[in-house]
């Protein structure tokens, strides 16, 4: 079976001979755990990229919970079944940059967030107040009750988490004056390992640093690049379509991030930068 697409990340664990379990199945996806410890998973072609997935030309091949694959750096192989070769293209998530000001993301992550409907649970909604005031400590004091809140593979606040805690780090690359508690966020992280699933938790800590899956980067350069509006309202549905909820809880976290005026903006550049948007 031939690879489509290899994810950065699950290259670099298959590309040297060793072992990894299967663990679960999602809709479109089976998810392993390598000998590392480290999350990867199969996908077919209704997934979208991400730097841990493997994404295959055709249909996954039917391995169960629970069995045993070895990769030889060049295919993945299971019980001594034909394998799955491992040459393809490898995604590498975008570099991030801004050509835009503050202002105009703000004003475009608020109409964005209120066109797609969202009713967030009580910690949600105090986590999303949180993120919309600035106040990065208390948007991690509130996770920690969020964590794992939820049902499916990645619960619902894990995915309203993982957005803000990328656009979190994304204004601390592209926004003068902004900081980001690295501290305080790897203790988060760390304590999370012990409310989610290993996967789910996985996710969290690849989002928050930078990483997650091909439509909110697409999202996220579409808003920062000061791309057009039927281009920006693309890239929100795009995302919105991932898992059953994930994606819309993603999308929410993240604009919660971006929905709070800049201290550097004037009013004056502020009120010009909503009329043009």
């Amino acid at each position: 079976m031939q690879t489509t697409l290899l994810g950065r990340k699950a290259r670099e664990l298959l590309v040297q001979p060793s072992d990894a379990v299967v663990t679960g199945w999602g809709s479109h996806a089976m998810y392993f755990l390598h000998e590392s410890g480290e999350v990867f998973w199969l996908a077919d072609a209704a997934t979208p990229p991400h730097a841990r997935a493997v994404l295959l030309g055709g249909d996954l091949p039917l391995w169960l919970p629970g069995t045993s694959c070895g990769s030889t750096g060049h295919s993945l192989t299971a019980r001594g079944r034909p394998g799955i070769t491992l040459h393809a293209p490898v995604w590498t998530p975008p570099a991030p940059t801004r050509t835009v000001s503050w202002g105009t993301v703000w004003a475009r992550t608020q109409r964005l967030a209120d066109s797609f409907s969202f009713s967030p649970p009580r910690w949600v909604g105090e986590a999303r107040e949180a993120a919309r005031s600035g106040d990065l400590e208390e948007l991690l004091h509130w996770g920690q009750k969020l964590v794992g809140l939820g049902p499916g593979l990645t619960p619902l606040g894990d995915d309203f988490l993982g957005g803000a805690l990328f656009a979190a780090w994304l204004a601390s690359h592209l926004v003068p004056g902004w900081r980001w508690a690295e501290a305080k966020l790897e203790e988060f992280l760390i304590c999370s390992r012990e409310r989610t699933s290993r996967l789910s938790a996985t996710l969290l800590a690849d989002l928050a640093h930078g990483e997650g899956p091909a439509p909110l980067h697409h999202l996220a350069h579409v808003l920062l690049s000061g791309g057009s509006s039927p281009a920006l309202w693309q890239a929100a549905h795009e995302l919105v379509q991932v898992g059953h909820s994930s994606g819309l809880a993603c999308l929410q976290g993240f604009c919660a991030v971006w929905s709070q005026p800049s201290p550097q903006e004037s009013e004056g550049n502020l009120a010009r930068t909503q009329r043009e948007n």
